[in-house]
């Protein structure tokens, strides 16, 4: 349990060397290597029941629960500290670092009641899973516009959390009914982590989020027939929002005006960025197809992405591309690759 634990926070800690240091994704990191070393040494007694009554129990799992809620701690300031500096939707609280205080009350009304021999769990994690779940919700509202992660239901963060911290209750029941119970435990433990962390890894840094945002849609065209193969929208689209133009006939007209001006500008070569009002649209041209990327901002960050994306585009579907007859279906593993360039 400990190992698989373990593995969990370093898939995160890797995600968490590629971007900011100082972000929630480092906090959420430390979050789960405090949660592993709990979770380890909280079950370490089970497996030595005959001397469980040597030790004091509740003084064992109370140093060790300190640890837990350190993590927690960790993970909230981490996180209201990143949405402050990089955040797009600005949190509203009366003061800042708010939910890290609350964090820090909890933790001390926990440290006054265990110098008292009072070991109160769950009214205490009850207290600091309230800024847990609220930073966690602050963190995901900058990313609700965004389809990529919409498409990740990130109501099972939620949930993992809840599966997670009920098998904290199950630790009486092993008392109760017996070891079998220690089973059950680790059972939950691996589902709500296993949840938490699959949810997690589909966000992009916040710090990212200033150019994420200014995506608006991705299209790759086949060059021969002009086709549309595929046709993403990084923001979703509320249902009285125009969609554009039919996607054959928008793969035609986009494809079309490249031509045009690929030859009035043929001593130049390719066309690679049109500023059109507000927008900028940028050009990837390969052997077989070509990708467009539209946004409403410039940047160099923009021409290099999408360059990546269309090599791993051509290099992944060079099969489909080479004996293309007009089935897009083809394409519909595409936007793993979007994730894959634009997001992680």
């Amino acid at each position: 349990m400990f190992f698989f634990g373990a593995y969990l926070t370093t898939l995160i800690a890797v995600k968490a060397r590629q971007g900011n240091l100082l972000s929630t994704t480092t906090g959420f990191a430390v979050y789960m290597g405090f949660y592993c070393l709990y979770v380890f040494a909280s079950t370490l007694p089970f497996l030595y029941l005959s001397e469980i009554d040597t030790i004091d129990f509740n003084l064992y799992q109370f140093i060790f629960t300190i640890f837990y809620f350190l993590g927690i701690i960790f993970f909230v300031f981490l996180t209201e500290f990143d949405n402050k500096k990089h955040g797009e939707v600005p949190a509203k609280k009366p003061i800042p670092y708010l939910l890290t205080i609350m964090a820090l009350i909890g933790l001390i009304l926990f440290l006054i009641f265990g110098i008292f021999k009072i070991y109160d769990w769950f009214i205490t994690l009850f207290i600091l899973l309230i800024p847990f779940i609220f930073a966690s919700k602050e963190i995901l509202t900058n990313f609700e516009n965004l389809k990529i992660v919409q498409n990740f239901k990130m109501n099972l963060f939620y949930s993992g959390l809840v599966i997670a911290g009920t098998s904290n209750g199950l630790i009486s029941f092993i008392f109760l009914f017996g070891i079998e119970f220690l089973v059950l435990k680790d059972i939950t433990i691996i589902i709500g982590s296993l949840l938490m962390v699959y949810t997690w890894k589909s966000l992009p840094p916040l710090s990212e989020l200033n150019w994420i945002d200014k995506m608006q849609q991705l299209l790759v065209v086949h060059s021969e027939t002009s086709a549309l193969l595929f046709n993403y929208h990084f923001k979703m689209l509320e249902d009285s929002e125009e969609r554009g133009l039919d996607s054959d006939l928008a793969g035609s007209a986009i494809e079309g005006i490249g031509m045009l001006l690929l030859e009035i500008l043929a001593d130049t070569g390719h066309l690679k960025v049109i500023d059109h009002g507000n927008k900028k649209i940028y050009f990837v041209h390969g052997r077989k197809s070509t990708s467009i990327l539209i946004s409403t901002g410039t940047l160099t960050e923009f021409q290099y992405r999408l360059e990546m994306f269309h090599i791993r585009f051509e290099k992944y579907f060079d099969a489909e591309l080479s004996k293309f007859l007009g089935d897009i279906s083809s394409f519909k593993n595409t936007e793993s690759i979007v994730r894959e360039v634009f997001i992680s």
